[in-house]
Formats: C-alpha cells, structure tokens, sequence
C-alpha cells in the first residue's frame, strides 16, 4: 500500500484505514485486559484494599521491570524474522514473474519464426502454471468452481481442466511445465534446433526451484514453541502492566495502558499478518494485479509484431544510425 511518508504526524497516528490497530480493538482480550487495568484502578482509588508499599498486595516497577525487557527483546526479534520473511516471499514472486518473462521472452526470439503453435502452446502453459501457484497459495487451488472462470479467459480448456482436477492440487504445477518442456522439445525439433533446447529448459527449471523456494519458505514458520513463550511473555506482561500502571495517582493511568496494550499487541497483530503475506490482509501481496500485468506482459511477447513497413533490419540499424548523428557527421556520411 502506497503511503504518504511526508504527512504529519497527527494526521498519520489518527488514521486507522489500512492498520493494525482495527485488529487490535476487535479482539477480545484487549478489553479484558483493559477491564482488568479499569477495576483495579477504581479499588486502588478507593481505598477498599491497601496496595500500599510494604502490603503483600504492592507491586512496583522495580518487580517488572526484567520481565518486561525480555519481552521487549524477544517481540522485536520476532517482528523482524516475519518481516524478513515476508520481503524474502516478495523477491521469490517477484522472481517468479520475471522468469516466466524470461522464458517466454527467449522462446519467442528461437521458436516465432518456424514454430508459432509450439511458442503459443507453451505460453498458455505457462501462464496456467503461475496462475495455479498463484491460487494454491491464496488458499483456493484449482477445482470446480474456478475452473470455469480460466476457460473462459482463454488459459484453460475442458479437456485439462477434466484432467487436472484429477490430480492433486499440489502437483498441478508440476504437471503443467512437464506439458511445457515436451511440446518446447517437439518445437526445437521440428525447427532443427535441438542443441538450443538446453537453454530455455535451464529457465524453466530455475521456474520449478522459484516455486518450491516459495512453498518452502511459507510452510516454515518460525517454531511454534517460540511463538508459545512469546505469547505467554506479552500475556505476562499485559497483567503486569495492568496491575502496576493502576497503582497511580495519575489521571492519565488509563490513557497510558491503553496506548501500550495497543503497541504490544499491534506489534504481534503486525508480525501475524506479515508472517503469510498470501491472504486478505492490508500488507498482503497484490497477487491479482501483479499477475494481470505479468501475464499482459507475457502475451505482448508472444503476439508483439515488428511493423510491416521495414523488415529490413539492416536498413533499418542503419537509418536508426543516421538519426543519431549530428549535422556534420550527416553530411559525412
């Protein structure tokens, strides 16, 4: 999502479009929390129980203070290996658009000329192939009631959709670039040019290790037994908080815990969200348009025609020569 990084600061803490803190407020345990910090306030303020220093039910800063640093430490540490893993996931499908632009680019240059139905062929496989590994990692893998949807786009007809929902989900991938190398074979045979077959298949392999790369990253988390004692430590904490912030005289006692609950649990909704970057979230990848313009841009390079007017490119290098030069070094030449 694009942002403002230049706005005010008043204007960015009071937005809520588009942030965690929705997510925060919605949730259960963040009222609970605050019902508990609430009550305690209003028995210490009047006096119906002795929270004074010395009292076995007195707890001060000093008491927290070690708990609190460890969780401060370990919630960072956390935050920043989820945000690591989500600009890794972005690279690896960013990746994986620009590779199938490469192979349907180097395609294009050995196979238009004497093989047309082999490079269209291949393209429409292609583009099933991400839009497949798009849909199982969005959660809805290829079936019934999307298949439809891709025959009538042109990227998918009956007889491979009755066939591919034969298969497990999890191999439609496979499947379809196995499609891709047999009939990329059979083209670089018919055209003579099966020693340049190596190449392109080099880039759909290094397609198949991108996609395994981004299943591999997204199906290991980080261990749920971390996960486990940071949530015990921020519930810990949220207690503590609650407990020690109301032993004061301050007004603002209630507005303080209710910025920090916000802050200590944001963070955990932020690091969740960006833990599986494939979902509906704000900070979820824009899957649909980036696969509209990779796969618009994977058509162009299929269908793209040179104008008919110079087919000479010699002429046509040595016109585009001419332009470049300056007054005298036209005359010159």
């Amino acid at each position: 999502m694009e942002y403002d990084s230049s706005a005010g600061y008043i204007v960015t803490a009071f937005r809520l479009q588009n942030t965690v803190i929705p997510s925060v407020l919605w949730r259960w345990e963040f009222w609970f929390f605050m019902g508990i910090h609430v009550t305690i306030t209003w028995m210490y303020r009047s006096g119906r129980y002795s929270f004074e220093e010395g009292s076995l039910l007195h707890l001060g800063w000093g008491d927290i203070e070690v708990m609190a640093a460890i969780t401060t430490f370990f919630q960072v540490f956390y935050t920043n290996s989820c945000y690591s893993r989500y600009m890794h996931l972005y690279n690896e499908t960013q990746l994986l658009f620009g590779t199938l632009q490469d192979i349907c680019g180097m395609l294009r240059l050995q196979l238009k000329e004497k093989s047309q139905p082999h490079l269209r062929l291949c393209n429409r496989w292609l583009e099933l192939s991400i839009v497949c590994v798009l849909l199982d990692l969005h959660g809805a893998p290829l079936c019934r009631e999307n298949c439809p949807r891709l025959v009538k786009q042109g990227l998918l007809t009956r007889e491979e959709a009755q066939f591919l929902l034969k298969v497990d989900p999890k191999h439609h991938f496979i499947c379809i670039i196995s499609w891709v190398a047999d009939v990329m074979k059979d083209g670089f045979d018919s055209t003579a040019g099966a020693k340049m077959y190596s190449t392109p298949l080099k880039v759909l392999h290094k397609l198949r290790f991108t996609v395994w790369e981004i299943h591999d990253t997204r199906s290991m988390p980080m261990p749920f037994q971390y996960f486990h004692l940071l949530k015990t430590a921020v519930l810990a904490n949220l207690l503590l908080w609650a407990y020690v912030m109301a032993l004061t005289d301050s007004i603002f006692s209630v507005f303080v815990y209710f910025m920090a609950e916000i802050i200590l649990m944001g963070l955990m909704e932020l690091a969740s969200q960006l833990s599986d970057p494939f979902g509906d979230d704000d900070v979820d990848f824009d899957l649909d348009s980036w696969c509209a313009s990779c796969l618009a841009d994977t058509t162009l390079l299929t269908e793209f025609e040179f104008p008919k007017s110079m087919p000479d490119f010699k002429d046509r290098a040595m016109r585009e020569k001419a332009m470049r030069m300056g007054p005298r070094e036209m005359n010159m030449w």
